[in-house]
């Protein structure tokens, strides 16, 4: 299982141990006619749910929620999300009413219903649009993933922003159809798949690093027994990836659970054992996961050397639930129609230190583009050094060089330009304070 070097050793996980933490509940759910996905939109710090009228968005830092839900007896569900840094575009997908014909739909930022595009099968259904991706530097390069249908799974591709769509990999092996169950793509443009038609069926992962033009296998030494429907890849290195493998119609297997690779796949490890139906990682700390199955939710902060069962009084948790790590307010959701939505601290709440105890950092918005503010607290007032490094510890910006700043919390910009005024690629920095004899640091996600 992986470890962080020290440099990664941030301040949200030097809190001490607290008691056991309660779930909230958030809000009721049952409009939304069943809830088929809920996704963490790091960009924009809300939670995305799509169910069988259409879709809720929830943004955890005001309460606020925004409804695009259809009237009752139009059943057109919508089963993943795809925002973007702008907001500008914001695809989602589903199927319409009765028909297994999958759609894509530009909604201008999930704020209004917008030109649906549907996929063309051949005159045959084309089967749930169940994955999305965009490939990195490019607006119009586009991925899905769709279930068996008549036309049986496959990966498609758009070049034009999702006008029009074409199959560059059908999911077929051994002249037997198969389905595509979720889509990911990595910071450096590898694009990988789910796939599986369940127990004792052809079941696995795909990737491919041109672009979709050619696919291979990556499951390498991992058994495969049954559906592969969850893929969460390492913003900062592609050759990380988690995977959960699982059955709805078979209720235990050895080879069910949560799986990593460090090396893209030749070699995997099971970190956690168990029928889970639904896994989530933290946008950019991969050390979290959370999973879920019947009667149980576990959290993982450490890459799956310890999980925690979260479960407590939660009522209604089965395997066909939805759960996801959300980072603007660092709460792991759990969602169901017939209980609602109910969110818990990812991390138990410590002991209050003394405000002079220790510096502090914190940045909002984070993840950002293009900018952010980074507010940390002084115990005293004194010289103060505020620091940018790279995930390799090179300092690549001083906001701060040692002047004297009074006590109490104070704010700083940053731009997301290095020393020269050059813009800095996506990707993971940390903002490391030195004030005092102390040090503190804090992660930030730069999203271009």
């Amino acid at each position: 299982m992986r470890r962080r070097v020290v440099f990664a050793l941030l301040l949200l996980i030097l809190g001490g141990a607290g008691g056991a933490q309660e779930w909230e509940f958030i809000d009721d759910l049952s409009a939304m006619g069943g809830l088929n996905q809920m996704v963490a939109d790091p960009v924009h710090g809300r939670l995305l749910l799509g169910g069988g009228r259409g879709y809720r968005i929830y943004h955890p830092e005001s309460s606020i929620w925004m409804d695009r839900l259809w009237p009752e007896g139009i059943h057109r569900p919508v089963y993943c999300f795809l925002p973007n840094a702008a907001d500008s575009l914001a695809l989602l997908t589903g199927r319409v009413d009765g028909f297994w014909y999958g759609y894509i739909v530009d909604n201008q930022g999930l704020t209004v219903w917008g030109p649906i595009t549907y996929l063309d099968g051949g005159g045959s259904g084309t089967g749930i649009v169940t994955g999305l991706g965009r490939l990195p530097g490019s607006q119009k390069t586009l991925f899905a993933c769709t279930t068996l249908s008549d036309g049986g799974g496959a990966i498609w591709r758009s070049l034009d922003g999702g006008l029009s769509w074409s199959i560059v990999h059908p999911l077929i092996f051994d002249t037997s159809s198969n389905s595509g169950w979720d889509l990911a793509v990595s910071a450096d443009g590898h694009i990988v798949a789910a796939y599986g038609t369940g127990f004792g069926g052809a079941n696995g992962v795909l990737r491919s690093t041109d672009g979709g033009e050619t696919w291979e296998e990556i499951t390498g030494d991992m058994p495969r027994v049954a559906y592969f429907t969850a893929v969460a890849v390492d913003p900062l290195d592609s050759q990380h990836l988690y995977v959960q493998q699982w059955d709805w119609d078979v209720a235990a297997h050895p080879a069910f659970g949560i799986y990593e690779t460090e090396d893209g796949g030749q070699h995997w490890e099971q970190i956690l054992q168990g029928n889970y139906g639904d896994m989530s990682m933290h946008p950019y700390d991969t050390d979290i996961l959370v999973a879920l199955r019947d009667q149980a939710i576990m959290l993982t902060t450490d890459g799956g050397d310890t999980w925690e069962d979260i479960t407590g009084d939660l009522p209604g948790v089965w395997t066909g639930n939805q759960c996801v790590v959300c980072p603007s307010d660092s709460r792991v959701y759990f969602g169901r129609s017939s209980v609602g939505l109910w969110a818990r601290e990812i991390f138990p709440t410590a002991v209050a230190a003394p405000p002079s105890a220790a510096l502090h950092v914190s940045a909002y918005p984070n993840p950002f583009n293009p900018s952010t503010r980074i507010t940390f607290g002084l115990p005293a007032a004194g010289p103060v050094s505020l620091s940018i490094l790279d995930v390799q510890g090179r300092v690549v910006r001083h906001l701060l060089e040692g002047g004297l700043r009074a006590a109490g919390s104070q704010t700083v910009a940053w731009d997301g330009r290095d020393t020269l005024g050059r813009s800095l690629p996506s990707g993971l920095y940390f903002a490391r304070l030195e004030a005092g004899g102390q040090r503190a640091v804090g992660k930030l996600l730069l999203l271009q």
